[in-house]
């Protein structure tokens, strides 16, 4: 799992170099489940891994291109998995469709960042 790995020390000029994404987790707390979003970094401060993003999301990963050159990356099989449901996400997801229905943790970025 990708919260477990210690983070390496970046020096301060690559701290000022980093690309920064947002983690929008699910949580469900006496019943009523909300959205809590947190600031993220790629291990190498420009762009995600494979291997990152699958961590981030808890496995396969999708791909849903929103407008202003951003994307969220979901877990391709959230329904399957029967992952809560995203508010946040699924409200991002719409502004590119409005049928949209996004569920579990998703990472929100500039495409770019996702190779």
């Amino acid at each position: 799992n990708i919260f477990n790995q210690n983070p390496k020390k970046m020096t301060k000029n690559e701290q000022q170099n980093c690309k920064t994404a947002q983690l929008i987790r699910v949580e469900n707390v006496g019943g009523s489940v909300f959205s809590v979003i947190e600031d993220i970094t790629p291990d190498n401060g420009q762009d995600f891994t494979l291997e990152e993003l699958q961590g981030y999301v808890g496995g396969l990963i999708e791909i849903v291109e929103i407008p202003n050159g951003h994307i969220l990356v979901v877990n391709e099989e959230f329904l399957i998995n029967g992952l809560p449901f995203n508010p946040v996400g699924t409200s991002l997801a719409r502004a590119a469709n409005p049928e949209a229905y996004i569920c579990g943790d998703v990472v929100l970025c500039a495409s770019e960042m996702v190779k």
